[in-house]
């Protein structure tokens, strides 16, 4: 992924000190984002994540520093937000990271969040703390900002939808495999939109009706991510029954290949809720995936330790 992203005066909260560091942080999110580990080596993006996380976490107690500064009504409830966001960034999982869209995946949830929270929080701190809060005019831009963003994920489920309905109707298995891709990656889109739009309401909430759009969004987004989980995990089974049945020998770096594989399914169920809350057909094919994948890892494992004996052996 090369992210196309920059400073903007759009998130601005008018204090240099606070908005260099937003700054730097996007900084650091470019380089981030410019990382996969198909390009770095793991030690690279952990070297980034590390760096990142530490400036972010720097920029926290400076931030919490001029909140002590004057009578900041907010000041527990945006410590606690600060908390909340080092706990979730402390517990990244390096492994995940290190696979295909890991990097990827850590730079949306650092943006959007970061964005929301420049809006949404930062800005009213700085207004309040220079006099300059108008509660009525901050509230209503922050509700309609929110609503832009639940607006834009309800779209994107219904052209999901709308494409997944596509899928039953064609018998061109190369006009549906292009119709699957384009689900996935409007998939991927809609889950980083909804962590955005999770994150305004749990800042700032939102109306009742805003709250029905999020459940018909998070329907049509558990839907699709079963049949991608499914179609997913089928393709494993399908591969690796080649490999155990001896059609096909064994790709050099298969074990990689499955564990990105497997663990692309394994976060597709997190959507949905985890593996129980998977459809049936999406579970069992699931569980399959592990089960055949686990076997043809081991079959390579066992194959890079005969290799090694034979060096051995030659000495």
């Amino acid at each position: 992924m090369k992210a196309e992203i920059g400073w903007s005066t759009a998130i601005a909260t008018g204090r240099d000190d606070i908005d260099d560091q937003h700054r730097k942080i996007i900084d650091f999110l470019k380089i981030l984002g410019s990382t996969s580990s198909a390009e770095y080596e793991n030690k690279a993006v952990d070297d980034v994540h590390d760096a990142l996380s530490d400036y972010v976490k720097m920029h926290f107690k400076h931030e919490e520093s001029l909140m002590d500064s004057f009578d900041y009504d907010e000041r527990d409830k945006h410590k606690r937000i600060h908390a909340s966001f080092v706990e979730k960034l402390d517990g990244i999982d390096r492994d995940n990271l290190h696979k295909d869209g890991g990097s990827e995946k850590l730079f949306f949830l650092i943006y959007n969040w970061l964005v929301t929270h420049i809006v949404s929080i930062d800005r009213i701190m700085i207004a309040k703390m220079n006099g300059e809060y108008d509660d009525a005019v901050g509230i209503e831009t922050i509700h309609k900002q929110t609503g832009i963003v639940i607006e834009n994920a309800y779209q994107l489920a219904a052209r999901i939808m709308n494409t997944d309905l596509q899928t039953s109707s064609t018998t061109d298995d190369y006009h549906k495999k292009i119709i699957m891709h384009d689900v996935s990656k409007s998939t991927e889109r809609l889950i980083n939109l909804m962590e955005l739009a999770d994150s305004r309401v749990q800042v700032s909430g939102c109306s009742n009706f805003q709250l029905k759009r999020l459940g018909e969004i998070r329907h049509a987004l558990t839907k699709s991510a079963d049949s991608l989980a499914e179609t997913a995990a089928k393709k494993i089974i399908q591969f690796c029954g080649d490999i155990l049945s001896g059609k096909q020998g064994i790709p050099l770096g298969i074990g990689d290949v499955l564990r990105r594989q497997t663990g692309r399914v394994a976060s597709l169920a997190a959507v949905i809720g985890g593996l129980d809350a998977m459809s049936a057909t999406a579970k069992t094919a699931a569980f399959e995936a592990n089960k055949v994948a686990a076997k043809v890892m081991e079959i390579e494992l066992g194959s890079a330790a005969s290799l090694r004996n034979l060096d051995i052996a030659e000495e």
